[in-house]
């Protein structure tokens, strides 16, 4: 990738970024693995592809009951917001689902609940395929799935069904 360098936006190895070609195109995640500074304040950077079309999700770490979610037990922990890649099929592909999420707070194992818009997932860790001082990307296996009751708070209506 190729363009302006500007001021204090400063892009690193290991960098996680988000970019598309135009605005009806989806984002890409990738992290920054190469920089070469250019001539008249340009940058061409090399990048590795994490994803595409990122979802924002949020995490707890799942009770140690049996798969039930944290807001149906009662349990829980601290939130952090994570963002969910789906598997691609088209080039480049990403054949299984994974999770960007914050650094040294979860590890390969660790059982999580994640709330996405529609429902509410009990998930596993596998082992990450990056790690990196800002996040680490993981794979994960679903281990339970329950629809949300009431999305964001949202009343549903007869047209939503």
């Amino acid at each position: 990738l190729q363009g302006q360098m500007f001021g204090t936006n400063r892009v690193m190895p290991g960098t996680l970024i988000a970019f598309r070609e135009d605005a009806a195109f989806p984002w890409t995640l990738a992290v920054v693995r190469r920089i070469d500074r250019l001539p008249g304040r340009r940058i061409e950077i090399g990048v590795e592809y994490v994803g595409t079309d990122p979802r924002g999700v949020v995490v707890t770490h799942a009770p140690d009951s049996e798969a039930v979610p944290a807001a149906a037990s009662g349990g829980g922990g601290a939130r952090a917001a994570a963002i969910y890649l789906p598997e691609s099929v088209k080039r480049p592909t990403l054949p299984i689902k994974t999770l960007l999420l914050p650094a040294r707070r979860f590890a390969p194992a660790d059982r999580l609940t994640l709330w996405s818009a529609a429902a509410v997932f009990t998930i596993r860790l596998k082992e990450p395929l990056e790690e990196q001082c800002g996040f680490v990307w993981s794979p994960f296996e679903i281990v339970d799935r329950r629809p949300r009751e009431n999305p964001a708070g949202i009343e549903a209506t007869p047209a939503a069904h």
